[in-house]
C-alpha cells in the first residue's frame, strides 16, 4: 500500500494539490465482497501519520473506521479533519453531537430531530413520497437508548405498507421517548 500510495500523493502533490482525504483501509479487490472489504483489512492510521510528516504543508483528512465522538475528538488532536462514512448512517444523531463538540452550537435532542423530520416527511407525503422511502433513514435515530429496538423494529415492520402513513412514525417514537411528543392535529 505504502509505495504506490506515496507515489500518487507526490505526484498530486507535485500538481499543486494540498488537500487529500485518505481511506486508510487498503482495499483488496480480489476474493473480499464490498462488506468484507470494510471490516477485514486492518485499518493504518500510522500511515496516513507518515505520509502527513512526509508533507508537512498538505492537509490529510483521515477517513475509514471512526464511529464515535470520542474517536473524532482523539482523531482531530493529530489530524486537521476525519471524515465519517457509514457511522452516522445507522446513528444520525452521532452528528448533532459532532455539530455540538466541534463548533460548539448549542444540543438539539434527538426529539427535536425526530419531530423536524416528521415536518419534512409530512410535507413530501403531500408530494407523493411514499413514507418507507424517508422513515429509513430515522431506524438509527435513539441507537443505544432503552426502547431503541422496539422502535426499530416497528418502523421496520409497518413502513412498508402500501398505507403507511406518519402515525408509523408516531407510534413508534413512543416506544423509546418519555418526553412529550403530540402530533400536530392531537388535540389536548
Amino acid at each position: 500500500m505504502d509505495a504506490p500510495v506515496t507515489a500518487f500523493i507526490s505526484e498530486t502533490y507535485g500538481s499543486g494539490c494540498r488537500h487529500f482525504q485518505i481511506h486508510a483501509r487498503k482495499a483488496i479487490l480480489q476474493g473480499l465482497s464490498p462488506k468484507e472489504n470494510r471490516e477485514i483489512p486492518p485499518l493504518n492510521y500510522d500511515f496516513v501519520r507518515r505520509i502527513q510528516k512526509d508533507f508537512p504543508d498538505a492537509e490529510f483528512v483521515l477517513n475509514g473506521g471512526i464511529k464515535t465522538v470520542q474517536e473524532v475528538q482523539a482523531l482531530l488532536v493529530e489530524f486537521p479533519g476525519v471524515m465519517l462514512g457509514r457511522a452516522p448512517y445507522s446513528n444520525p444523531y452521532l452528528l448533532a453531537e459532532l455539530e455540538q463538540l466541534v463548533f460548539g452550537t448549542p444540543a438539539v435532542t434527538r426529539m427535536t430531530v425526530f419531530e423536524q423530520y416528521r415536518d419534512y416527511m409530512e410535507e413530501k407525503m403531500r408530494e407523493g413520497v411514499y413514507l418507507k422511502h424517508m422513515a429509513k433513514h430515522l431506524l438509527g435515530l435513539y441507537t443505544g437508548l432503552p426502547g431503541a429496538r422496539a422502535y426499530r423494529r416497528h418502523l421496520s415492520t409497518h413502513m412498508h405498507k402500501e398505507d403507511a402513513d406518519l402515525s408509523v412514525v408516531d407510534n413508534a417514537v413512543k416506544f423509546v421517548t418519555t418526553e412529550t411528543y403530540s402530533t400536530p392535529d392531537a388535540e389536548s
